[in-house]
């Protein structure tokens, strides 16, 4: 259920990998070792700026090429670090575990639905889905019925890609539930 625990340098290697906006700047080697100098592409990014940082940067983004999360290509003459398909992989989990759905200040009146079926064989995948969608704040009309009262499409397409229930899982927007005041209430929309 829980994303892998990843360091905030860790997560903004991948992610600036991911724009192919982490780049090797310079290689150096006094005698036999190696030492690699990264930057990035753009202001902001939150990549180390002072000297003891920027080793310890390089030491991460080495940790992350022996583990196979990326990879040093070439890109326009330019030496780049792209993430993995296992990086990607890695990097989805992390974005998946900081999911959020923001509330509007007025509620339009729909409810938004998720309904699944998920094969018995997919137990824990439909499990998973049961713990996210309540940790979302999410209420249960049914085993496999669940109701927000906000637009949450775009989080639960993530879900659905991440838990690959493309097809199991429905997103629907209602304008009308029976004996809703109970909802309503729970909510906070009365």
């Amino acid at each position: 259920m829980s994303a892998p625990r990843l360091t905030k340098l860790v997560k903004i290697a991948l992610s600036a990998a991911k724009e192919s906006a982490l780049f090797l700047a310079e290689v150096s080697s006094p005698g036999a070792k190696q030492r690699l100098t990264i930057s990035t592409i753009g202001t902001g990014t939150g990549w180390p700026t002072n000297r003891r940082r920027l080793i310890y940067a390089g030491q991460v983004v080495n940790r992350l090429r022996k583990q196979g999360l990326m990879e040093l290509v070439n890109e326009n003459g330019r030496r780049c670090f792209h993430l993995t398909p296992k990086g990607e992989r890695l990097l989805a989990q992390y974005d998946i575990g900081e999911l959020t759905i923001k509330k509007p200040r007025h509620w339009d009146g729909k409810y938004h639905l998720i309904i699944f079926d998920i094969a018995e064989r997919r137990r824990r995948a439909r499990d998973e889905i049961r713990l996210w969608l309540e940790n979302l704040g999410f209420i249960r009309l049914q085993n496999s019925v669940w109701v927000y009262p906000y637009e949450c499409q775009e989080v639960i397409n993530l879900l659905k890609t991440h838990f690959d229930v493309r097809r199991d899982l429905l997103y629907l927007i209602v304008d009308f539930i029976e004996n809703d005041k109970w909802l309503r209430r729970h909510f906070g929309l009365i």
